[in-house]
């Protein structure tokens, strides 16, 4: 069963997932480089922080973050021409993400 905390995680790493992508759909990216692009933008803050605190990060010990990296490539991939004309779109997701993940690091604070 999924947390409160856990649901959060997967939506902010979902929404700058959907950042990375989009960005690389509009620099002609193939499939693969966007995926990779999603990726390095949805976990490479965590990562970083994780690697300074000397703590294994967390998308190497649960892969639900790189299927949710690969779910919000198929979801640019159908909603792609909607993503497209939004010009605003890299503002939604990164402000989504943004405060999700925020929410989720005064969360775990508390614990």
């Amino acid at each position: 069963m999924l947390t409160f905390v856990q649901v959060l995680d997967f939506i902010g790493t979902f929404a700058f997932a959907i950042s990375g992508i989009r960005l690389a759909s509009a620099k002609q990216f193939d499939w693969f480089g966007a995926y990779v692009v999603g990726l390095a933008t949805a976990i490479g803050g965590g990562t970083i922080r994780d690697v300074l605190l000397d703590v294994t990060p967390g998308w190497m010990t649960d892969p639900i973050y790189l299927i949710c990296t690969g779910l919000a490539l198929f979801w640019v991939i159908a909603f792609g021409k909607y993503l497209i004309h939004m010009h605003n779109t890299f503002f939604l997701f990164d402000s989504i993400g943004l405060a999700y993940t925020k929410e989720l690091m005064g969360i775990r604070e508390k614990n």
